[in-house]
């Protein structure tokens, strides 16, 4: 994507890495240091961090209309996306339950 929208890669590696290795870092030392409220705390913002840019890697690539050229493997990624979108779903739903749990 980062190819295609003309956005330097190295900028989406850091916007990914920023998203990422924080709240996998307090996860890690809070765990090591026994504090759980912490790590429940660190684990759930780094699945949404990881779900926030799987989720928007889906709509980046259906805004941008990238599709492959030849018709069945277009067929096949339409049917990849859609049971993408289904997964992604159901697991921010249940991220969303497990937050309003804790």
């Amino acid at each position: 994507m980062a190819i295609v929208s003309r956005i330097p890669e190295i900028l989406a590696g850091v916007s990914i890495a920023a998203a990422l290795v924080p709240p996998t870092t307090v996860m890690g030392i809070s765990l090591a240091m026994g504090w759980r409220g912490i790590f429940g705390g660190s684990l759930i913002l780094t699945l949404e961090n990881v779900l926030g840019l799987l989720s928007g890697a889906l709509l980046g690539l259906y805004l941008l209309n990238l599709s492959p050229r030849s018709y069945y493997e277009r067929r096949a990624a339409k049917m990849h996306t859609r049971r993408t979108t289904v997964v992604l779903g159901l697991m921010i739903l249940a991220l969303v339950l497990l937050e309003l749990v804790v």
